[in-house]
């Protein structure tokens, strides 16, 4: 829901405004710094409280419920899973750009935010000709088995799709950003990429998301699965 979101601001071409001057004094958890506006906000909210059935987080849903515009500092992996539709419009330097914007209309924590860039980095690497090996040096440059073992899965074993997947991490950015990745990379397909991740356990909607960002920037997706998306997608909005 909020990748489509995503794609309606990016396709009514609206403009982030920054504030003029600015402070890291002014940074707090629920302060929308450094943006004046962010249209972003305002278009989660409204397909939030369309599709209010979608099976939000908790907090996305305590947002929805309220008219402010503040964010919450979460550093849940939905910042991730919305991000991936904005390497079909943009430049690396702009991609990243809203990628924060799109992250810090609700998830401003700094591993939100990354959580963010990386995946929509990565979904422009996947779509300009890098290699995977390029594409999980990549990831591994923000993420590692120490990191993942203190924010998500404290049992993990190994820092590859076999340790992943051999228990279940938090809904976290810490664990489903490596754990797409690791799907993508493990992967001949698109259709492969997201059987990877529906083996696994744990929040699967939202790794096979990222991961179908991905391996769909990289492969392509197939028109039967294109065709058939698209026909719900008419029929939902």
């Amino acid at each position: 829901i909020l990748m489509i979101a995503t794609k309606k601001v990016l396709d009514e071409k609206k403009v982030i405004g920054y504030r003029d001057e600015l402070s890291l004094n002014d940074f707090k958890i629920a302060n929308t710094y450094p943006y004046i506006s962010n249209p972003f906000t305002d278009m989660y909210r409204t397909y939030g409280r369309k599709y209010k059935d979608a099976g939000f987080g908790e907090k996305f849903y305590h947002w929805l419920r309220t008219n402010s515009k503040e964010p919450y500092g979460s550093y849940g992996n939905g910042s991730a899973m919305r991000v991936g539709v904005i390497a079909d419009y943009f430049d690396l330097d702009k991609v990243m750009e809203y990628s924060i914007a799109s992250a810090a209309t609700t998830h401003n924590h700094v591993d939100g935010i990354k959580g963010a860039v990386v995946i929509s980095v990565i979904c422009w690497m996947a779509k300009n000709g890098y290699t995977k090996d390029e594409i999980l040096d990549y990831m591994k440059q923000f993420y590692s088995l120490e990191t993942s073992r203190k924010y998500a899965m404290p049992h993990i074993k190994s820092f590859d799709y076999k340790g992943f997947s051999e228990t279940m991490g938090m809904e976290v950015c810490q664990y489903t950003v490596p754990m797409a990745v690791f799907c993508f990379y493990n992967s001949n397909s698109f259709e492969d990429a997201i059987n990877n991740g529906l083996t696994l356990i744990g929040d699967i909607d939202t790794i096979c998301s990222i991961t179908g960002a991905i391996a769909g920037s990289y492969y392509g997706i197939p028109d039967y699965i294109r065709k058939y998306t698209i026909k719900k997608i008419n029929r939902m909005i």
